[in-house]
């Protein structure tokens, strides 16, 4: 059993030890949000961009569901633990959609979330719209939202990002990072970062501590960009 997957129980909870969280994919790329980074390790400010707008009401997952911005539960009154799902810097994506549908079929509550559309562009392209430091305050808001719908477990909202949205991860793990970013403690129990950079210039790599096994062939970001 990985690191990872003893640690998910106690996150958790007993109730739901019994599941691989998401799946044993999800687990050979956890990153822990008790992972600690010091706290020079992101000098940045509270981000100034406005706050998304989120969905007032949740759906039911379907096959013609749309893919965007939305909450998706499962059928019952709960409560279920939920996932923040945070895009790449491409937007929206049909991954999104494949890691939606692994949450509801597991009996997540999906939060997926769009920091990039209202701000101007649904990509990265030709630059981002946000910094990862204004996505963490999504991420925030976003946990913080999902307390107030009665079918979500409070103590178990976690997030997953992949690419640009596991850079957020990486920050919404640090306290450090929120502490510099003036904004509250973490409300999150786990976090996953799926093949983040973790190189952050100017303040270089966090000084260690996270879970982060690497794709030798990955071309698109190698080792040489990740945290070793």
């Amino acid at each position: 059993m990985t690191i990872a997957a003893q640690m998910l129980p106690r996150i958790l909870g007993a109730k739901y030890s019994g599941q691989a969280w998401l799946g044993a994919a999800w687990l050979a790329a956890l990153v822990v949000a008790a992972s600690a980074w010091g706290p020079a390790a992101h000098a940045q400010g509270r981000p100034s961009e406005p706050d998304l707008t989120f969905p007032k009401q949740a759906k039911e997952l379907g096959s013609f569901s749309a893919l965007d911005m939305g909450i998706w539960k499962p059928k019952g009154d709960g409560p279920f633990p939920a996932l923040i799902i945070v895009h790449t810097c491409g937007g929206i994506r049909q991954q999104i959609g494949y890691w939606r549908k692994e949450a509801v079929r597991r009996g997540y509550v999906a939060f997926v979330i769009d920091s990039f559309s209202s701000r101007g562009s649904p990509t990265c392209r030709p630059l981002p719209p946000v910094p990862p430091a204004r996505g963490v305050k999504d991420v925030f808001d976003a946990a913080e939202h999902l307390k107030t719908f009665p079918f979500v477990d409070k103590s178990r909202i976690g997030m997953l990002g992949v690419s640009w949205g596991a850079m957020v991860g990486l920050r919404s793990a640090s306290p450090g990072f929120v502490t510099r970013a003036a904004l509250p403690g973490t409300p999150l129990s786990a976090v996953v970062s799926l093949y983040p950079a973790c190189y952050f210039p100017p303040f270089g790599t966090s000084p260690g501590g996270e879970i982060l096994p690497l794709g030798r062939v990955d071309a698109d970001t190698g080792p040489h960009g990740r945290a070793g």
